[in-house]
């Protein structure tokens, strides 16, 4: 039974849908805070914010996993699947996944140039097209393949068989969408082994344009987090507060007549308090960068994941956000020119 699950696993396509967090009869967000940093804050007016009392989840199209089959998933976009394996990604069960993948994206996508044949023997085999004597039909409205989201959450390793059908039906699909590309989007990937043999398979980077050799200039969409300790919003927040009461009792001294200098009234206040060291270290190095000496610190981010992949993301959202924002700015038409990097002001997320 094991072997026959894992030889025959189909993988499910996702789609997003936006769900509330309710305690009792009332949304969590609709709370003040008791706890954690934000507690006894005055809650900001954020009436014209749609999404501060909702979040967005991705679930099976087909409601297999349980979930209420009456809730309505939207479409991520048209032309662009998200699909997640299920009982992991090796040779056994490589070509049952993708072959179910591919069917079905064939199914609800149209070819993006129906001409691309120029005779009738080059048509491959398992794509019969239109009955002899019959044109194309041009009416199609179903989209064009745009860009494939693999969501790598159950996949803990995978082999070389298994990275070949990925390739194999790479360029199956380059063709079937030519003479655009399809954007591989990779999302959740668990293991950096795993990472690696993507990678080297050419995965994780933009596809060639087929004619001119070279890269569209695109803008990638990185996640980004802030650095604990003294670079942490909280120690940028303690500083702010010690600066005013600084500046504070500097206002105090030069209305008695007893001004000091602000070096003076720094150096007092950190001597004075309880952890010193940490505190004046955080206050120099904050000096030494900021150009002007009364600049207050901002909290200093770092990307989750490496720069040199941008289509390896931390999670769905941010691939299904950067596959939208590459699909959009291909149809407005921005000028793109022919080169080997990103857009020099890439996009993030938090």
């Amino acid at each position: 039974m094991l072997i026959f699950r894992i030889f025959k696993a189909r993988g499910r396509f996702l789609g997003k849908v936006k769900v509330h967090s309710v305690i009792g009869d009332h949304l969590v967000d609709n709370e003040e805070p008791k706890y954690g940093t934000m507690a006894g804050a005055r809650r900001l007016d954020r009436s014209n914010d749609p999404d501060t009392s909702a979040r967005n989840i991705f679930l099976p199209i087909d409601h297999q996993d349980g979930s209420n089959p009456q809730i309505e998933l939207d479409t991520p976009f048209p032309g662009i699947f998200i699909y997640r394996f299920s009982e992991g990604y090796n040779y056994p069960n490589a070509n049952h996944y993708l072959d179910y993948m591919v069917e079905t994206i064939f199914r609800q996508t149209r070819r993006t140039n129906p001409d691309s044949y120029g005779k009738l023997g080059d048509r491959p085999w398992n794509d019969p097209g239109p009955r002899r004597g019959r044109e194309v039909d041009r009416h199609d409205d179903r989209p064009t393949l745009k860009a494939i989201i693999l969501d790598f959450s159950s996949v803990n390793n995978v082999d070389i068989t298994s990275i070949q059908h990925l390739i194999d039906v790479r360029n199956q699909l380059d063709r079937y969408a030519s003479p655009d590309t399809v954007e591989w989007h990779f999302a959740c990937i668990n293991n950096r082994w795993t990472k690696r043999a993507l990678a080297s398979a050419g995965f994780g980077y933009p596809t060639p344009e087929s004619e001119s050799g070279g890269f569209h200039r695109w803008k990638p969409i990185f996640s980004v987090a802030e650095l604990g300790g003294i670079d942490s919003a909280a120690a940028a927040a303690e500083y702010t507060q010690n600066r005013n009461e600084i500046k504070r009792r500097r206002t105090m001294d030069m209305e008695q007549g007893k001004a000091k200098t602000l070096e003076e009234e720094e150096a007092d206040h950190v001597n004075s308090t309880p952890d010193s060291e940490s505190i004046r270290g955080s206050l120099e190095r904050t000096l030494s960068k900021s150009k002007a000496y009364g600049q207050e610190p901002v909290a200093r981010m770092a990307v989750v994941h490496g720069l040199n992949r941008p289509l390896f993301h931390i999670d769905l959202t941010s691939a299904l956000q950067s596959a939208i924002h590459n699909v959009e700015r291909h149809r407005h038409g921005e000028p793109t020119g022919v080169g080997t990097g990103a857009d020099t002001a890439g996009a993030v997320t938090t």
